[in-house]
């Protein structure tokens, strides 16, 4: 049940997300134009290389190592974790 619930989320993040995009481009948000939008999205991740992913995944954990290369940032990071779990 809470799987679906935060699928349910992440799917209305994903169009409210091409919403914001239609929004920003000044064409005109119908349930057309949101379909096109999104199909040409599924169409353009279809024929995405996986190398684009491997580079993101690399940099994104390259990012989080840096959390806690750094001392000022390690306290930080420590500091709101234990704020969060004594929440």
């Amino acid at each position: 049940m809470l799987l679906t619930l935060q699928l349910g989320d992440l799917f209305l993040v994903y169009v409210q997300s091409h919403v914001e995009a239609l929004l920003f481009s000044g064409e005109e948000v119908t349930n057309t134009s949101l379909t096109r939008s999104i199909k040409k999205d599924l169409e353009d991740n279809a024929n995405s290389d996986p190398e684009g992913l491997y580079s993101r995944l690399s940099e994104f954990f390259s990012n989080i190592g840096g959390l806690f290369s750094d001392g000022r940032n390690r306290h930080a990071v420590i500091a709101s974790s234990v704020v969060m779990i004594a929440q």
